[in-house]
């Protein structure tokens, strides 16, 4: 059995055309970055709070030894499927990272308040979220 999304290609076809990536502004490149290392923050939070090493968690999620090593490290560039697969090996839901990282305990200073709400409106719109109900 294969878990959902690991038949969809990563890459596109040989004989599509690619056209190159669009440069990244210094500005726009440092803020992901900032990002990434806040995410890969919270989650090393997360498998701390739960006595899990990353050892633990890479062997919890079939991945080979140090990929989660070299993402925390910061030497590989994290992904969602990262992100995702870390949550599953630690018992987190995928609804509770989102909430944490962009609603939860941090620091709210971190994360704009344009993006806080775009991401809030995704997450209720997928239903990972509860719709408010309107008050009469």
């Amino acid at each position: 059995m294969t878990a959902l999304g690991d038949d969809l290609p990563i890459s596109p076809p040989a004989d599509s055309q690619t056209s190159p990536e669009p440069e990244i502004e210094p500005q726009d490149e440092a803020r992901y970055l900032a990002e990434e290392k806040r995410l890969v923050s919270l989650v090393a939070k997360l498998a701390k709070s739960r006595g899990a090493s990353i050892r633990s968690l890479e062997a919890k999620a079939g991945v080979g030894a140090s990929v989660f090593s070299k993402v925390m490290s910061g030497k590989v560039a994290p992904s969602i499927r990262h992100f995702l697969r870390m949550c599953d090996a630690l018992g987190v839901s995928w609804a509770e990272l989102y909430r944490l990282a962009y609603m939860g305990e941090e620091d709210e200073t971190i994360v704009s308040p344009e993006i806080r709400k775009q991401v809030v409106a995704v997450l209720k719109l997928e239903g990972l979220l509860p719709l408010k109900k309107d008050k009469d």
